[in-house]
């Protein structure tokens, strides 16, 4: 593992884009985040530029995700319950 290329990614862009395969709208991904159009567009474009594919592509009704994306729906949902894992603490 090299954690500098893990240092250059913001890991709020996992948790967008999680959103995004669950919702597969800006807008609604917007504003489960508390964030506006514009900031999820931007995330949107960083993913795009990070995994080297478009991952969504524009629909009548929002937007349809790529196989790519889709086939990292169930890694990352496992990643974020780990990654949640270490701040929740059973011992209160």
């Amino acid at each position: 593992m090299d954690i500098r290329h893990l240092a250059r990614i913001d890991l709020n862009l996992l948790i967008t884009l999680q959103v995004l395969l669950d919702k597969q709208s800006v807008s609604r991904t917007a504003e489960n985040l508390f964030l506006t159009q514009p900031a999820i567009s931007k995330s949107l474009s960083r993913l795009r530029v990070i995994f080297k594919d478009p991952l969504f592509t524009r629909s009548g009704r929002g937007l349809v995700p790529t196989p790519f994306a889709l086939s990292l729906k169930e890694p990352l949902r496992i990643i974020l319950v780990e990654v949640d894992s270490l701040f929740v603490s059973d011992s209160f």
